[in-house]
């Protein structure tokens, strides 16, 4: 097939319907994120298009297709279409990441004022591999709502779907004059093009374990090899304590990590109200949660982490008090660790594992670092 005839299909038709013109161009548009890229197939040679953005490769490929031919000058019936010869076409994912696509119909703008047939005067099936045909899979056009895209394109939805990497689907597009189209499509123009729109399907950056319909508290959230638990959520974010406390020569969790002191002098003294929020870049703690943070950005992708530590005030909502962590959910007092609140101008808080509940030490003293990273939903 060539660009002049694009899918060209025409009849010279005997009364009553006369002037019937059907053309199909090929286009494809791959969406990546918020860029766009148009390609259109003009090429009289050369059949097969492969679009290649990030890890998503799609090859659209109409080099065996045959045009098609309506092959007498009246409306036909469904069975009579499907025994057409159908336009055929390959979308083949040779990229190693998966890929939702929809297939389009878009309006061609029509040469020297011509009138455009309606939808409901044509009828498709659209094929995919072994699917059966049969005319229980024929639709009228005017079936798909038309509407108009950003280019202000009346266009309609023909198909739909995932294409797994390295995934192959061979299609096959039959279209004709339904049979209970009238007089009222004499001198009308059927002009349309098909495109494919394809957006790489990124895989989350973290997964809830045994998710269900809501995210709750105590949930577990892995993020790579690193593994959480929720301590709260909101419309938007997602609060979670590291399951382990850091490896201190890593900055990243581990079972057998290490201990820091809070800071070597109390940096906050001058603070007049207590509990008081105290954690901060004066901390000998921060330069490992903040390498935590650009881990787990960099390295996990969770581009939306923030990490810093647990305050007073959550390790209370978690159930935990100065005298016991019974009520709490198990994973809170499972390790030693500092929170980000003094207790008074001398000694800061910290999560006593071996007694279940939550202690109070000089800054000076040993303890551990587990961080609280909050993420956008957007990463589950």
């Amino acid at each position: 097939m060539n660009i002049k005839d694009d899918f060209d299909i025409r009849r010279k038709l005997s009364t009553p319907i006369k002037g019937l013109c059907v053309v199909l161009l090929i286009a494809v548009v791959m969406l990546i994120g918020s860029s766009y890229a148009y390609y259109k197939l003009e090429a009289e040679s050369e059949k097969t298009i492969t679009l290649k953005s990030g890890a998503l490769e799609l090859s659209f490929d109409e080099s065996k297709s045959n045009e098609i031919t309506l092959s007498n000058s009246s409306p036909v019936t469904d069975m009579e279409g499907l025994s057409y010869e159908p336009y055929t076409f390959t979308l083949n994912n040779t990229g190693n990441i998966d890929g939702d696509f929809v297939l389009y119909l878009d309006d061609v703008a029509l040469d020297n004022n011509g009138n455009r047939m309606a939808d409901s005067n044509i009828k498709y099936a659209l094929v995919k591999d072994n699917e059966e045909l049969s005319t229980s899979g024929t639709k009228l056009l005017s079936s798909n709502a038309s509407f108009s895209n950003d280019s202000n394109v009346t266009t309609r939805v023909i198909g739909k779907g995932t294409i797994n990497a390295h995934q192959q689907y061979n299609y096959k597009l039959y279209l004709w004059i339904a049979e209970s189209a009238g007089n009222d499509i004499m001198n009308k123009i059927f002009k349309v093009k098909l495109r494919i729109e394809a957006m790489q399907t990124v895989p989350k950056a973290c997964t809830v374990v045994n998710k269900e319909a809501t995210i709750n508290v105590g949930d577990e959230i892995d993020c790579g090899s690193e593994i959480f638990n929720v301590i709260s959520t909101d419309t938007n974010n997602i609060k979670m304590l590291a399951k382990y406390n850091l490896d201190l020569t890593t900055d990243t969790q581990s079972i057998t990590p290490g201990t820091s002191k809070f800071s070597d002098t109390a940096y906050w003294s001058s603070t007049q109200s207590y509990p008081a929020e105290v954690y901060n870049q004066s901390s000998s703690i921060y330069t490992h949660v903040n390498n935590y943070q650009k881990y787990l950005k960099e390295k996990v992708s969770v581009s939306s982490a923030t990490a810093t530590l647990m305050t007073y005030t959550e390790a209370k909502n978690l159930g935990c008090t100065d005298d016991s962590c019974a009520s709490a959910k198990s994973f809170v007092a499972t390790s030693n660790y500092y929170l980000a609140t003094a207790l008074s101008a001398t000694n800061v808080y910290y999560i006593d594992a071996a007694s279940k509940k939550i202690g109070n030490a000089a800054p000076t003293t040993p303890g551990g670092v587990r961080p609280v990273v909050t993420i956008s939903r957007s990463e589950i």
